[in-house]
């Protein structure tokens, strides 16, 4: 189905930018409307990017959510007063709009399922396939608190890799800022008492003279440039199968950790679908779906397909040596079996200790150096200091 970017004014005036799915251009404005939206733009989505541009509600909020909709539920309340309920005493902004647009789609004949999928793209997609299962069952939110561990699960593996580039990121920052301090400021006045005498200056305070006066002719532009790159970067981080997204994941002890992530939310999904009764076929192409924008999902949804056709999952899984071999031998064991439930959520809890060895492994091998590159930056500067200090008491005799 076509994907459609917006921009738009909600009724309390605050703008907002987003994607939805629609048949054509002209429903999508017809759902938009019935959103309470009063939309500015409207058009093809071509950079196949995330709804909002890309600002998903933080985890942590999604899974006090998934645990409020789950005491909703069990309260035996219908589903349109848990949504009126949430838009009114939830504490995030975002999440309180998702529910009134729920409330005005169940209001005009939808679903509890459907709506949630039709409000916005900002939840995880496993809450609009957990509302499916639960009005399939009568049972609206037996799998909530199970969505909510595994969110909790997943925002502490994305914790995990985000507090990796934490510490090198501050060490690279100090080491620039220090490099631009001495360029900028203490280079070209130790410049000026050698100048003053005719004399030629050190190397070192003359690199980084030229270093500063290209900072300042070149500095902005640069730093504009910088910018593009990184916006370049995020967007096609964002773009399924972009070519950027490839690259990462050959980076040498960066790639696996993208790629065990990946397959943790994965696993993890098709695990709580397996567990709340949903065909195999069904529970692997619905996380493909949800999670699309992963290198992975494919795979997952080629499984479907061969499911679909009378073969097993795992023949098509097993075949792709990308996947580790624990778990393509696990999914195997799980699917003849008929254990696949349990041993999805071993093999994802056995994948989100990896990103966790793994991060620490390299975190462990970072540090030191990155202390090191920054420690001789340091001593370079300090020599460069006291080379012309010890220059100028020359000239001074």
């Amino acid at each position: 189905m076509p994907r459609f970017r917006y921009a738009a004014y909600a009724a309390d005036g605050s703008a907002e930018n987003g994607a939805l799915q629609a048949a054509s251009e002209a429903e999508a404005l017809k759902r938009l409307a019935a959103l309470g939206l009063t939309v500015t733009d409207l058009g093809p989505d071509r950079a196949g990017q995330g709804a909002a541009g890309g600002r998903i509600i933080p985890l942590a909020a999604q899974a006090d959510l998934a645990e409020q909709l789950s005491v909703l539920f069990a309260a035996r309340l219908p589903a349109p007063k848990v949504a009126e309920i949430v838009a009114t005493s939830n504490r995030t902004p975002a999440i309180r709009r998702h529910f009134q647009r729920v409330g005005q789609l169940m209001a005009d004949g939808a679903g509890f399922a459907d709506a949630m999928e039709q409000a916005s793209d900002r939840l995880s997609p496993l809450f609009s396939v957990m509302a499916s299962i639960g009005q399939a069952t009568a049972r609206p939110g037996q799998q909530m608190p199970q969505l909510a561990t595994a969110l909790r699960r997943q925002q502490k593996m994305l914790g995990q890799l985000s507090g990796a580039l934490v510490y090198p990121a501050i060490l690279l920052v100090g080491g620039v800022g220090i490099i631009l301090v001495m360029s900028l400021f203490l280079a070209p006045r130790l410049a000026v008492i050698f100048t003053s005498v005719n004399q030629p200056l050190p190397s070192a305070i003359a690199g980084f003279v030229a270093l500063g006066e290209g900072v300042v002719v070149w500095g902005l532009p640069v730093a504009i440039g910088v910018a593009a790159a990184l916006l370049w970067v995020i967007r096609a981080l964002r773009r399924p199968g972009s070519d950027l997204r490839r690259m990462m994941r050959r980076f040498p002890g960066f790639g696996p950790v993208l790629r065990d992530v990946s397959l943790a939310r994965i696993v993890r999904a098709v695990q709580l679908m397996q567990e709340a009764g949903m065909p195999l076929a069904v529970s692997l192409s619905a996380a493909a779906s949800a999670f699309s924008t992963d290198p992975e999902a494919a795979l997952f949804a080629r499984a479907a397909e061969a499911l679909e056709g009378g073969a097993r999952a795992s023949s098509v899984l097993s075949q792709d040596p990308s996947l580790p071999a624990m778990l393509r031998e696990m999914i195997r064991i799980g699917e003849e079996t008929n254990t696949l439930p349990q041993v999805l959520s071993v093999a994802a809890t056995a994948l989100e200790d990896e990103v966790e060895r793994r991060l620490q492994r390299m975190m462990a091998l970072a540090t030191p150096l990155l202390t090191l590159l920054i420690g001789a930056v340091i001593a370079l500067i300090v020599g460069s200091v006291m080379s012309a200090i010890l220059s100028v008491n020359d000239l001074a005799l």
